[in-house]
């Protein structure tokens, strides 16, 4: 049996690095910091959706749809402006062949999104124009601010 010998006084000891280092508590800070700031995010992105989307199918939702549905259209307009984030006119007449345009005035992004397809893009300034070629009611809104809804008559 050998007699364990004394260690050298000049060979360092491997320590751990503090980064590998549990918590005193036990935990991986940076873990648990991470899920917090995961499940935060998580409730508020539930809680953003849920009260667009009951805004959206609530009768308040109802009313700002049915208003530009409802509303008398204007006639002689060719342009639509975006402003405070309302479609003025909402609710406009045109003759088949009118090519229409929308201009953005009030620095906010928007889009014109119609419920037949043709879309514009989002943007804060600027404008885009829609020829309608084919009578009947067409109707348009903004899908980043849900109360915003528009539409166009197109007569023979």
């Amino acid at each position: 049996m050998t007699t364990p010998s004394h260690p050298d006084p000049t060979a360092t000891i491997p320590t751990p690095t503090t980064a590998a280092m549990p918590s005193p508590d036990g935990g991986d800070r940076r873990g648990r910091r991470r899920l917090v700031v995961r499940t935060v995010a998580g409730v508020v992105a539930f809680l953003l959706v849920g009260t667009i989307a009951g805004f959206w199918f609530s009768p308040i939702g109802d009313r700002y749809r049915a208003a530009a549905e409802q509303a008398e259209p204007v006639t002689g307009v060719t342009t639509i402006e975006i402003a405070d984030s309302n479609f003025l006119p909402a609710s406009v007449a045109v003759p088949a062949g009118t090519r229409l345009t929308w201009e953005w005035t009030d620095g906010e992004a928007h889009d014109v999104v119609f419920t037949d397809g043709p879309s514009s893009a989002v943007q804060a300034d600027g404008s885009w124009s829609r020829d309608f070629g084919e009578p009947g009611e067409y109707l348009y809104s903004c899908t980043l601010h849900l109360f915003m809804d528009g539409r166009v008559v197109v007569t023979p």
